[in-house]
């Protein structure tokens, strides 16, 4: 139990630390949006980029992590949805809202420092696939099904065309997806990098982990808990229950893989939902249960990731 406080304690740690010094006023809470914007522009795309570019890629490539990962949560988000929809009679954009809550993990602020905690610098692979298959498939799937929930609700005029479209405007300018081709572009063309700009983009890499998580307990500080407890109840269960024994169920049926990636598979199913949730919400109508939820799950999160840890403890001292 202690090694696994040992993995746990750190994260949740600089968490509390980035509430308490915003709550306490020794960081401002103006300053959490640039912040934010350090690391999701600089710091973790620096960290991706040096992931990609210091592998041999095709190597690093598991198609059945890639089924696993992508599978438990594509059922998750279906599970989500229908729950909402149809069992709590939600409408549509919160629906949405929910399935994309309960199906895409906090993989860069919380699943990347706990895959460290756990694997130390073999993570990349891992890492380097989910943020993958998550930005290419998972995240323009749900944002096209809320474009496309939220025209249809209202009676806008707002086509599938028209959501992929913006979707696709997201994906070109998203700072991730550019790291990502740039990295695999470096790793398949064997292109060498300078000493120095090498080590920036290190420095650079270096401050992400650290910072996202202060990052994550300054972006909760203020966050009211009143109201919404059907679906953030929802949504917290989901996401830190359902999406990792679904991903675990997955990697039990399919053939057998890489045991520190089937490993790494749940790890990362079973973190909170992405940092970002609220803010997302906020853009469809529901800033406040976005924000409720991601307190509730995250804090909820030091609990069941013990557990998963705890669960896989036996792989874990194999590998």
């Amino acid at each position: 139990m202690l090694q696994i406080l040992s993995i746990t304690a750190p994260i949740f740690l600089l968490i509390g630390l980035g509430f308490a010094v915003t709550k306490g006023g020794l960081l401002s809470r103006d300053f959490v949006p640039p912040l934010g914007r350090f690391i999701l522009y600089l710091a973790i795309p620096a960290l991706i980029f040096r992931a990609l570019s210091t592998r041999d890629l095709f190597a690093s490539i598991e198609p059945l992590f890639f089924a696993a990962y992508g599978g438990g949560a594509c059922l998750s988000f279906l599970f989500g949805f229908l729950v909402s929809r149809f069992l709590l009679r939600n409408p549509l954009p919160l629906s949405g809202l929910v399935s994309l809550g309960v199906s895409l993990p906090n993989t860069v602020f919380i699943g990347y420092p706990l895959l460290t905690q756990v694997f130390g610098d073999a993570t990349a692979a891992a890492f380097a696939m989910a943020i993958t298959l998550e930005n290419l498939v998972l995240i323009p799937l749900a944002f096209f099904l809320l474009e496309v929930g939220v025209g249809s609700s209202v009676g806008a005029a707002r086509s599938a065309g028209a959501a992929a479209r913006s979707i696709a405007r997201r994906l070109a300018t998203n700072p991730m997806i550019l790291a990502i081709l740039v990295g695999a572009t470096v790793a398949v063309l064997h292109l060498p990098i300078p000493a120095f700009l090498a080590k920036s983009i290190n420095m650079l890499a270096m401050a992400g982990p650290a910072t996202a998580l202060i990052y994550i307990g300054a972006s909760l500080a203020g966050t009211s808990l009143r109201g919404d407890l059907g679906e953030v109840g929802l949504v917290t269960v989901g996401k830190l229950v359902v999406h990792p024994v679904l991903t675990a169920l997955m990697v039990f049926l399919l053939p057998p893989f890489e045991p520190s990636l089937q490993t790494a598979a749940v790890l990362l199913s079973s973190a909170p939902m992405l940092s970002i949730f609220p803010i997302i919400a906020a853009g469809y109508g529901y800033g406040p249960f976005g924000a409720r939820t991601l307190m509730v799950c995250t804090a909820a999160a030091f609990v069941t990731i013990s557990a998963v840890l705890w669960l896989s403890a036996g792989r874990l001292a194999g590998l």
